[in-house]
């Protein structure tokens, strides 16, 4: 019987000895997180020269097509002559008097069937 305490006494040394065991002395990790912080600021600087050149590309870009937003074409502006600007007002005036009306004005009429099924118990017997 004196078998059990002690080995539930055991186990519980070892559990409690494991946390222990897992934990690394302080001195060995310090010289591998700086070589990482190293290591990761160097990526960091290569990234951030890599999107100031992608950023001087996009405005390269959008100086040979034109910014979107304002509208203007780098290459070519649109040269609209007095004459065109005065047929398209006449065909705005033409259609702001046109009328939309439907083809067929016919009255909507709706047609089905009513199905029921229906008793009546009086509640007597035959």
């Amino acid at each position: 019987m004196r078998a059990i305490p002690t080995t539930i006494l055991l186990v519980l040394a070892l559990a409690a000895a494991a946390p222990a065991a897992a934990q690394v002395p302080d001195g060995a990790t310090r010289p591998a997180t700086s070589s990482d912080i190293v290591v990761l600021r160097a990526e960091v600087n290569d990234l951030r020269d890599n999107v100031s050149m992608l950023r001087a590309l996009l405005a390269d870009r959008r100086t040979a097509i034109g910014d979107r937003r304002t509208g203007t074409p780098a290459a070519q502006v649109a040269q609209v002559t007095p004459e065109q600007i005065e047929m398209l007002k006449s065909q705005m005036a033409d259609l702001a008097q046109t009328k939309v009306e439907s083809a067929s004005r016919q009255p909507v009429t709706l047609s089905g069937t009513i199905l029921s099924n229906t008793f009546f118990n009086s509640g007597t017997a035959n």
